[in-house]
């Protein structure tokens, strides 16, 4: 399996994804004109990476914006991770975010209370 790379842009985030280190970081901001055609990219790969994941699989979401058209695909990719963890396998969500944002630091915490896996909301610089 390949790693999954997409340089960020205006609209949306960059993506580096690695299905050997089980890292998965989606950082930036992401309103892209079209979420469902941006998303299917990602969560094809996640579908085929969750057939046979890393040891540890981590999702590092550092977000600054998302619009309101992405966070049900923010939320299917975070949901995508839950059903590795729960098929047995060790996996983790981080939420990283600026200090200063308490919105963003609101959404993780509605984020984690949805979601069943370990989920930690980190504030970075």
């Amino acid at each position: 399996m390949n790693l999954l790379t997409i340089l960020s842009t205006f609209k949306t985030p960059e993506i580096a994804f690695s299905p050997e280190s089980g890292e998965l970081k989606m950082s930036g901001r992401v309103f892209p004109e079209n979420p469902k055609e941006f998303f299917s990219k990602i969560l094809s790969w996640v579908e085929s990476y969750s057939i046979a994941p890393a040891a540890k699989t981590t999702l590092i979401l550092r977000l600054t914006y998302f619009n309101s058209s992405s966070n049900e695909y923010i939320f299917r990719l975070c949901k995508m991770i839950e059903s590795i963890a729960s098929g047995g396998n060790e996996a983790e969500i981080i939420w990283e975010f600026e200090v200063e944002d308490d919105d963003m630091r609101q959404l993780g915490e509605d984020f984690k209370e949805l979601l069943k896996i370990n989920f930690e909301i980190k504030a970075v610089h």
